[in-house]
Formats: structure tokens, sequence, C-alpha cells
């Protein structure tokens, strides 16, 4: 999981019970409401999309091996909205590892099991599986997949 992610949300809540305590406990005027306007926003609406995000992150490795690719050891946490979810999935982990060992351990096929590598050149590794296809790009400590429909 994305360790921002989750500074953001703790700091987040941490002011959301701030303003809960000073405006519903202690009773402190809120001028023009802006207060518990930020207190309904923060609760109701940016804390359920970061816990949302938090938690797909969580499984992204898990459904990137469902699918038959094996994550790297280095791959230090699933980044962003790319989680492995939906139709056209797409998975960012972070890492530090220079990009040719990477490379090199993804053209290993024990590391893509039953996807067949079809395409390499400077940005991307392709692979293709029946009818879909899987674009990995390894740049700026960022390894990104994307899986798509085979065209």
């Amino acid at each position: 999981m994305d360790i921002s992610l989750i500074i953001t949300l703790l700091i987040l809540l941490l002011f959301a019970s701030a303003l809960y305590y000073y405006f519903f406990m202690k009773r402190l005027q809120d001028v023009f409401h802006l207060g518990k306007s930020a207190l309904v926003i923060i609760m109701f609406m940016i804390v359920p999309i970061l816990a949302t995000v938090l938690y797909y992150q969580a499984g992204a490795k898990d459904r990137l091996i469902a699918i038959g690719f094996t994550p790297h050891s280095s791959f230090s946490s699933s980044i962003g909205v790319g989680s492995g979810t939906g139709k056209n999935p797409i998975w960012m982990f972070a890492t530090e590892l220079d990009r040719e060992i990477l490379i090199d351990f993804y053209k290993h096929e024990k590391n893509h099991k039953e996807w067949n590598l079809s395409q390499e050149n400077d940005k991307w590794l392709i692979y293709t599986k029946d009818d879909k296809k899987m674009r990995l790009n390894i740049n700026n400590d960022t390894v990104l997949f994307m899986m798509s429909p085979k065209k």
C-alpha cells in the first residue's frame, strides 16, 4: 500500500476528529458552517475514497498473481489507483531496482505463466494470452502492468 495515502488518511482522520470535537462537543461557533461542511466532506467523501483505494492496493499483488504474473520481491507497494481491478486492469508498483534487472526477471517464463512474450522494445514488454494483451513498462522506479483486449 502507498505509504503517502496512509499518512494522508491518518491526518484527515485526526483533522476530522478535531473538527468534531470543537464544533459538536465544545459547541464553538462555526463561521458560515465551514467547519461542519469540512467535516462532512472529509468523512463522507474523501475518507471513503482513500480507504477504497488502500483496500484495493492491499490486494493488488494477489490479483496480479491470479492473472499469471509473479510480482518481483522488490515491489515495495502498489501505488496510485492502478490496483488490478476492472475490465482492463492496470497495476502500478513502486520499486528501487534497476530496469534491466526487472526486464530480465520478466523475460523468464516462470514469471509470466501462460503468457507469451510477443514483443519487446525500449519502453514495453508485451505479452499475449488468448484474446488479451499485457503491456509491462518499467520506468522511474515504477513498474506498470496494463492489460487490454488483443487487437
